[in-house]
């Protein structure tokens, strides 16, 4: 899968592999269906550090309605990445089935307990909660501006 940058993406959602994505001001929205994989995993970082890179911060939101279990490869990808850096953001995720939010926060807890780093995201039922979680984020991690 090809890299992609922020300027790639439009409001409007883009296909990514099999899941799309959107730029809505400073939040990456990812709509995922079925597995999300290695390259595509490569290239959500990719945007969320170009994303920071930009903003000071990361705010991802995450429709997980028809999301499947990420591969392995997938989560120790996403393992190793957090081990390295963990820079200002906020993924808030929601429709996420038992399932899936299982496993992830599993490996997240996991990721933590070697890392001693905490995993920014949270789980909502709905795309309205979420976004309120964002907003709350946004606030606490926007940098400071001097008066």
């Amino acid at each position: 899968m090809a890299q992609w940058k922020l300027n790639d993406i439009a409001r409007d959602f883009c296909p990514m592999g099999k899941h799309l994505v959107r730029l809505d001001g400073d939040i990456l929205c990812i709509c995922v269906r079925g597995v999300i994989e290695l390259s595509e995993m490569i290239c959500i970082t990719v945007l969320a550090r170009e994303l920071y890179e930009r903003h000071g911060y990361a705010l991802i939101l995450c429709d997980a309605t028809d999301a499947k279990s990420p591969t392995m490869e997938t989560r120790r990808y996403q393992h190793e990445q957090h081990k390295a850096q963990v820079f200002p953001s906020h993924s808030a995720v929601y429709g996420a089935s038992t399932l899936v939010r299982s496993i992830v926060v599993l490996a997240q807890r996991a990721t933590e307990l070697v890392t001693g780093k905490q995993t920014p995201a949270s789980f909502h039922k709905t795309e309205a909660e979420a976004r309120a979680q964002l907003a709350l984020q946004r606030s606490r991690l926007s940098p400071k501006r001097p008066s």
